[in-house]
């Protein structure tokens, strides 16, 4: 993958056309344990898509079996891939699980099912900064729930960027919800609105000065040409 491209990829949880028992032999033993623990059906489904498809879609993009990716943590626990340059991230959301791929830039990519009952001022004065507490007043109340949520994958795709998560101070910057594109000088980041389904917010944020063009792709089936069993024991 050119070092000067971003590929985001996602799917419908729904209409996805995979083989969800192969997806399994990709984990490892501590992947599936997690798998394992989850209580409901769909949550252990809604995991194997979102971890083996990560590995699907990484071991297609490098070549290499799905099953023997090995992923690390930074001090905030945000997931990289050991031994190699290239950078990913992933978010889930409703109905859609979206990745994020690059060489070299870390990332971060956010999605949001839009759900107008959870909107507040109280969430807003709660979790945002002043001056994007500002920009939400006079607004109406569809104004006010698109603004809210535009804001708020902006910052989860930001504070993912800089590979802080929810450590990360949310009032100590500001998202611009009125403009597709944004840039941030400390530290330097690029961050671009996505448009991806009906009724969900979503945005990448990425280091570097300068924006990249971006791929965006909706799969329909989601196979490894080059899947091998894994053992989970």
């Amino acid at each position: 993958m050119p070092m000067d491209h971003i590929e985001v990829i996602y799917f419908h949880k729904d209409q996805i056309s995979c083989d969800v028992d192969a997806m399994v032999h990709t984990l490892t033993p501590q992947e599936f344990e997690r798998h394992e623990r989850l209580a409901f059906p769909h949550l252990k489904r809604d995991w194997i898509l979102s971890r083996g498809g990560l590995r699907i879609l990484l071991g297609n993009i490098l070549a290499q079996d799905p099953a023997s990716l090995h992923f690390e943590k930074n001090r905030y626990s945000k997931p990289r891939l050991k031994g190699s340059e290239l950078q990913f991230n992933v978010s889930h959301s409703g109905d859609y699980i979206v990745y994020a791929f690059t060489q070299h830039r870390e990332l971060g990519i956010d999605i949001e099912k839009t759900t107008p009952n959870f909107a507040s001022h109280r969430l807003a004065t709660r979790y945002f900064s002043e001056a994007e507490c500002q920009s939400l007043n006079n607004l109406t109340e569809k104004e006010f729930s698109r603004a809210f949520y535009a804001i708020w994958s902006r910052k989860e795709a930001y504070i993912k960027a800089i590979g802080m998560g929810l450590s990360a101070d949310l009032k100590a910057f500001s998202v611009d919800h009125q403009s597709s594109r944004q840039s941030f000088e400390s530290p330097t980041l690029c961050m671009e609105a996505l448009h991806l389904a009906e009724g969900y917010a979503s945005a990448i944020c990425y280091h570097g000065e300068t924006q990249l063009p971006i791929t965006i792709r909706k799969l329909t089936s989601l196979a490894a040409p080059m899947l091998r069993t894994a053992s989970l024991t």
